[in-house]
């Protein structure tokens, strides 16, 4: 049987590096960048790493042990990534509207395409 720590949570930062900067085998660099007790102060620093643009994508991961899998679960609650088409995700709605009005989920009147 694991030997478990209080029933602690913990919040822990991950960041991948730039495109570039692989691995042994080829997949995206990643490190564990901290962890921390509180929820606020994950969040503010892997904003923090977000903007200083070193970075392709920053994770934030809730830590906690679940008794009856024996285990520690990582659960995913906040990813940072820059968007490479347009800013706040144009294109990606964009793309999405034009696929809802194609397969007929959305009225003429919704329509993404201007008359």
């Amino acid at each position: 049987m694991i030997n478990t720590p209080s029933s602690t949570v913990d919040y822990v930062v991950y960041t991948f590096d730039k495109i570039g900067q692989y691995g042994k085998d080829g997949a995206a660099a990643w490190k564990r960048h901290s962890i921390f007790d509180d929820k606020e102060n994950a969040i503010n620093t892997a904003k923090e790493l977000f903007n200083s643009q070193k970075y392709t994508r920053i994770e934030i991961k809730k830590r906690f042990f679940a008794p009856r899998k024996n285990r520690q679960i990582y659960a995913v609650i906040k990813i940072l990534k820059p968007s490479y088409f347009a800013p706040h995700g144009a294109l990606h709605n964009t793309y999405t509207k034009i696929m809802m009005f194609l397969s007929g989920s959305m009225t003429k009147n919704e329509s993404p395409f201007k008359a």
